[in-house]
């Protein structure tokens, strides 16, 4: 009989996988995954802090706590992440994924029944270890407080305005005093929930008043004749709305913004001014483990849209409402077609996945050879994140204060400070089951050990490709969000739209063109004519 050998395992590669989930960079991805596992806890205090000398992430809240098994789960990369449906965290990743840069987590809990503190580390890329005691010694509640360590020798750029930054970001419906209500009413948090950076309170505030917003409407949406999410659109005067480059619609689950959409429509140049929070609880049913998007398999893609259609043709009638002229696009085979032809021609070329992440699918747009334009989706989740408003270092701090089915609907009223009681009446029962700015890219130390920079630019998740007719627009193609657009007004694709092989080289040519610009933009080429040949090149040589 053969000598046994046991399997090992390389935790440092295993977390840098995990790392690799996310859009954006590591700090970003801690921060999320820890306030996710509070509110999963449904703590009604967050305290966030961050010591530059001890270069010492701190998050503590006054949750539910951990069982004696929850404990032990929170520290096994054997455990599965998450019960889907269940939250909108995932137990422990937010510490496991620390130690891409960090080379302590110390956590304590205390829940009705059990208190525990552990000490955990990584001894070597295949030891990752913990140690246990019954005595805590920073936490003096029901709750869970992790300290994180950061390594030394790394410079974070953390600070208490990079974290008011991320939490407007990805929670910035638990800001708003309305959307507050609305979860105490349904029972998923107390509208008492409050958030602290670095001793300061960060006091709730009105959406509409803080971002100055226009066009204002308030929106309820209804599937099956029951209301089941609930939202706002409107236009934007503030330059400091947290959305900066994740054109859309915030599409939010239980408080968390998961992604940015603009629903198979195109408005134009007044994109960067639409701002949004669409709250839609279902959707915690197709959430994929980065909460950066939805995971629609063939047999829940039906049930998906039941719920998703209501909010396009919400946003699509609003647009029409405040005199948007936008474009819709539709399926076409001729751009499915194209899109796989350039997918497998781009895995040769590497720089392009720096821009775009080839290995996933996307939520996307995609239309006919003419540019006749109507709507539909496809399979695969869309990662966004980034920067947006921050929030001056005060007591309390508002954004206001920083200098620096169909879709039913209802109109804003002015004073109207019972939105919470309309919205408990018109969603039936509780809600529940039925990102481009820095991202991570990974750099090597004199060890050869892979790390992650926190100083980097995101990735896109994959790309579409779609046709529109935009007369007004002298481009050949352009990339709008993660779709590469082809334009079919263009008079050189008009000129050869009727010649097959004609038309194939000219939109692969617009496609090299809009690529190397955006690469060009993001600093990840330098000479954009050589990367066209490149691409061109390739083409040529490549059997398809």
């Amino acid at each position: 009989m053969g000598r046994i050998k046991h399997s090992l395992v390389n935790f440092q590669n295993l977390i840098q996988d995990l790392v690799d989930m996310y859009p954006y960079n590591i700090f970003e991805i801690i921060i999320t995954e820890l306030v996710a596992n509070s509110l999963d806890a449904r703590a009604s205090s967050i305290s966030i802090s961050f010591d530059e000398d001890k270069n010492l992430l701190t998050v503590e809240d006054d949750g539910s706590g951990m069982t004696r098994k929850q404990f032990g789960q929170y520290h096994d990369f054997a455990a599965g992440l998450k019960t889907r449906g269940d939250g909108i965290g995932f137990a422990g990743l937010g510490a496991k994924i620390s130690f891409s840069i960090a080379s302590r987590v110390i956590t304590e809990t205390m829940s009705s029944k059990f208190k525990g503190r552990s000490n955990w580390y990584l001894k070597s890329q295949k030891e990752l270890v913990w140690e246990k005691t019954d005595e805590l010694s920073g936490l003096k509640h029901e709750g869970t407080r992790i300290e994180v360590y950061f390594d030394n020798d790394r410079d974070q750029n953390i600070s208490g305005k990079n974290i008011k930054e991320i939490l407007f970001n990805h929670f910035l419906p638990l800001f708003d005093k309305k959307f507050l209500d609305m979860y105490e009413k349904l029972g998923f948090y107390s509208n008492n929930l409050r958030f602290s950076v670095n001793g300061s309170v960060v006091k709730p505030f009105d959406l509409e008043k803080s971002y100055r917003l226009k066009k204002v409407k308030n929106f309820f949406f209804e599937a099956s004749g029951k209301r089941y999410g609930y939202g706002i659109l409107a236009l934007s005067e503030d330059k400091n709305t947290p959305k900066d480059d994740r054109a859309g619609i915030g599409i939010s689950v239980y408080g968390k913004i998961i992604q940015h959409d603009f629903f198979g429509q195109f408005p134009g140049e007044l994109s960067s001014r639409v701002f949004g929070i669409l709250e839609v609880p279902p959707f915690i049913k197709f959430l994929n483990t980065s909460k950066t998007g939805f995971i629609k398999s063939r047999g829940s893609s039906l049930q998906f849209n039941r719920f998703y259609e209501p909010l396009r043709e919400g946003f699509k009638a609003w647009l029409g409402q405040i005199g948007i002229r936008s474009i819709e696009a539709v399926d076409s085979e001729e751009a499915i077609r194209l899109e796989q032809e350039v997918k497998k021609l781009l895995l040769e070329i590497p720089e392009v996945n720096n821009l775009f992440d080839l290995k996933s699918l996307t939520n996307v747009l995609v239309g006919d050879e003419v540019g006749d334009i109507s709507a539909n989706r496809r399979d695969g989740a869309s990662k966004t994140s980034g920067e947006g408003g921050a929030c001056a270092e005060k007591d309390e701090i508002t954004p206001a204060e920083d200098a620096g089915g169909t879709g039913a609907s209802q109109d804003r009223t002015e004073g109207d400070g019972t939105a919470a009681e309309k919205i408990e009446k018109n969603i039936s029962g509780r809600m529940n089951d039925m990102g481009n700015g820095p991202g991570d890219s990974l750099v090597e130390d004199l060890k050869g050990v892979i790390r992650s920079n926190i100083k980097s630019r995101r990735k896109k998740a994959g790309f579409k490709i779609s046709f529109a007719n935009r007369a007004d627009r002298a481009d050949l193609a352009w990339i709008e969000k993660d779709i590469i657009i082809i334009n079919s007004s263009h008079p050189s694709y008009v000129k050869i739209k009727k010649s097959g092989p004609g038309r194939k080289i000219h939109n692969l040519f617009s496609i090299a063109i809009a690529l190397s610009r955006e690469m060009q933009e993001q600093g990840i080429i330098k000479d954009k004519e050589l990367f066209i040949d490149e691409i061109m090149a390739k083409w040529g040589k490549t059997k398809i």
